[in-house]
């Protein structure tokens, strides 16, 4: 999920747009990215402490009826069983759902930290003024991080992992890669990149141990990255993600030629 995409969802939240226009965005994206974007809505959820009756409220809220197999699913297992077991081939339902529940337990939270948090989740969405300068300070973060030359060779490397990543997933496994331009460090010992130079012999012997090992490798390195950027930039875990993401899809696309967002 983009920065726009989760304006939009907050702005639902507070009531400022239908949901015409997300539940109309995610019907044209395809499979694999609705499951992504279901993921990204139940984690804005859950840390928002949902109970039962959030549920069977917004069951009532949206289009849904309370025998849709998403809502029965929903109401018998709760959501902080995980998001896993909501069924497969009813993304859709499922997305209207989440994001009812989505705006129940927001408007909540809402209602309490409107006027002193600093968060911008919590600001008035209605004034433009004030979502114009969220996106401007988010450009502007974004720049100041892919300039930043204390994670340029973090992001390099991370780009590569995603590369190699669904490179594999097509099955161009062997296939010449774009020359990428050397990483310089001053350091002595093995850098990222070539730790992840090795991964092409592993890969010729057995295919489910590198995808495995490039997941592995992506998760903990971004997680490392994340904390790094939200500890000296001063953010909050999420919007170290949306900027982590943002740099990365930068990279990709200068140094591999990808059109690709990565999803974490």
């Amino acid at each position: 999920m983009n920065l726009e995409e989760e304006i939009a969802i907050y702005q639902f939240g507070q009531g400022i747009h239908s949901d015409t226009a997300i539940l109309g965005h995610f019907s044209q994206l395809d499979e694999d990215t609705q499951k992504i974007r279901l993921y990204d809505l139940y984690d804005l959820v859950l840390p928002l402490n949902p109970v039962s009756s959030d549920i069977e409220q917004a069951i009532k809220d949206s289009s849904l009826t309370p025998t849709d197999v998403p809502c029965v699913t929903l109401k018998q297992r709760q959501l902080r069983q995980g998001i896993f077991f909501l069924p497969d081939g009813e993304n859709e339902q499922v997305a209207e759902l989440l994001l009812y529940v989505f705006k129940i337990v927001y408007q909540r939270a809402y209602t309490l930290k409107q006027e002193n948090s600093t968060d911008w989740w919590y600001q008035d969405l209605s004034k433009p003024e004030i979502v114009q300068a969220i996106r401007t300070r988010h450009r502007e973060l974004a720049e100041e991080i892919y300039m930043n030359s204390s994670f340029r060779s973090e992001f390099a490397c991370l780009a590569k992992l995603w590369y190699e990543f669904i490179e594999l997933r097509k099955g161009n496994v062997g296939e010449p890669k774009p020359d990428e331009p050397e990483i310089q460090t001053k350091f002595n010992f093995l850098t990222y990149n070539d730790m992840i130079g090795k991964v092409d012999t592993v890969i010729g012997k057995s295919i489910a141990i590198v995808e495995d090992k490039l997941s592995h490798g992506i998760g903990v390195l971004q997680g490392s990255v994340r904390k790094g950027l939200a500890a000296q930039y001063k953010l909050t875990s999420e919007q170290a993600r949306l900027l982590l993401v943002d740099v990365i899809e930068r990279h990709m696309q200068e140094v591999y030629k990808v059109n690709w967002r990565p999803y974490f």
